[in-house]
């Protein structure tokens, strides 16, 4: 171990230095190769000498992996891979370091399964150009072996997949994407539009076979697609029902590139909806969480779709028990209102969810709420502000302002309530709410 933390150093700053020309070898025409305390400038030849070394070292630690026993020395051997897999081709990274990443995810160590699968995420998300025989690694290879990580009874494992999930998702679609591009290649060469050929069926125009061809291309891209986002639905719906408020939580910030990896579609019908059912949760950083990726989520599934179901979240945020969780839901809304996602009518309805928040004895909470104010001023005609924004912050001002502006409304805004009084209101509000059966503010 001791010798592969010296390893692990030394793998580190060289490739700071002389072995980043492993990765931009072809564009470098020297680097510099610190040797101990002095740097030697290395031309031509040898860049690629250095890379050379560098798998040599590689083929060291592979050996070493083969017979290791320590889960300590097993994990300190998969961050020496992470570590120069970023100095390798892509050709060392998918040909040495995945397959022996991927031999160790079934570890018996927990701590080793997890590092294996941080270390195969990046690794896998580095790769850029591979050949065509590798092209089915993920269905046929890399997805079967870690098919078992959202039911690992290890709560780091599942934490641990669950945080590079999305990493893994984006890495296997640009497998699929590049894929593709071997099978258009392939496609028999097509001859001119108004000739025929000999079929069993008989005589056949070339024009309706490069259609026929085309269509069995697409229709064989868009059902791997879906094969691939049925693997990764199964694994969010396991890790979003895990007994784990950290597993869950770890897994919502990367809940926004998962969105991205499934499209506006299979968001709002199957991700939206899971996500959204977390706010009732007792655990107020798994709340707190859910605003991680809403902005990007309401991005992708449009207008509607925030109107419907975003909005309704955001306000039961803002009237969460938990301050935090307040102070996160009104700065999610302060950037969708920077954003212009919502339609002119909902703005009143924006203004009216978050004025009173003003004079919150929170200081965060009272910036949040104007900075959304700001944001829907910005959006609004004058005669808008002054018939609808204003008269909706007069109980809030000390005074009559002019414009809506940070500086305006810090400096006119009420002195905020007393924690003790405000603590007080909200009682007596839930109690009327639970008297009278209608929806409390």
């Amino acid at each position: 171990p001791k010798l592969l933390r010296i390893l692990f150093s030394a793998v580190d700053d060289a490739g700071k230095g002389a072995l980043c020309g492993g990765r931009t070898k072809q564009a470098a025409e020297c680097v510099l190769l610190r040797v101990g305390e002095r740097e030697v400038k290395v031309e031509g030849e040898g860049v690629q000498l250095a890379g050379q070394a560098l798998t040599l070292v590689l083929g060291v630690l592979c050996s070493c992996m083969r017979d290791v026993s320590a889960p300590s020395t097993a994990a300190l051997l998969l961050d020496l891979f992470c570590t120069i897999a970023s100095y390798l081709d892509d050709h060392g990274r998918l040909q040495r370091i995945v397959p022996y990443t991927l031999n160790m995810v079934a570890h018996p160590s927990a701590l080793v399964r997890a590092v294996a699968v941080c270390t195969l995420a990046r690794v896998l998300a580095s790769i850029r150009r591979f050949s065509s025989t590798d092209s089915h690694v993920f269905p046929e290879y890399i997805l079967p072996a870690i098919a078992f990580y959202p039911h690992d009874s290890e709560e780091i494992v599942r934490l641990a997949f669950a945080s590079n999930m999305p990493r893994i998702a984006d890495a296997a679609m640009y497998f699929l994407e590049f894929a593709q591009t071997f099978r258009t290649e392939e496609a028999p060469a097509v001859v001119p539009p108004y000739a025929t050929v000999d079929t069993p069926e008989g005589p056949e125009s070339s024009a309706a076979m490069a259609h026929a061809n085309a269509s069995a291309v697409s229709g064989s891209f868009g059902e791997d697609v879906r094969e691939l986002h049925g693997w990764f639905k199964l694994a969010a719906n396991e890790i979003l029902r895990d007994s784990s408020c950290s597993v869950r939580a770890a897994f919502l910030p990367a809940c926004a590139r998962l969105a991205l990896f499934f499209g506006p579609d299979v968001t709002s019908e199957f991700l939206l909806p899971r996500i959204i059912s977390l706010l009732n949760e007792r655990d107020w950083e798994l709340r707190c969480a859910f605003f991680d990726p809403i902005v990007t989520i309401a991005k992708l599934v449009g207008n509607a779709c925030l109107e419907s179901f975003i909005f309704p979240c955001i306000v039961q945020g803002l009237r969460d028990d938990e301050e935090f969780v307040v102070a996160k839901a009104a700065d999610s809304l302060a950037k969708l209102c920077a954003l212009s996602l919502f339609r002119h009518a909902m703005l009143f309805e924006v203004i009216l969810r978050v004025a009173p928040l003003l004079c919150h004895p929170n200081r965060w909470i009272r910036r949040g709420s104007v900075c959304v104010l700001v944001d829907v001023a910005a959006q609004l005609q004058p005669f808008d502000v002054y018939s609808m924004l204003l008269p909706a912050l007069r109980p809030f001002l000390r005074c009559d302002i002019d414009h809506v502006t940070p500086h305006t409304l810090q400096r006119s805004v009420r002195e905020p309530l007393d924690k003790a009084v405000m603590d007080h209101a909200v009682r007596i509000c839930c109690s009327l709410t639970f008297a009278h059966g209608t929806p409390g503010e």
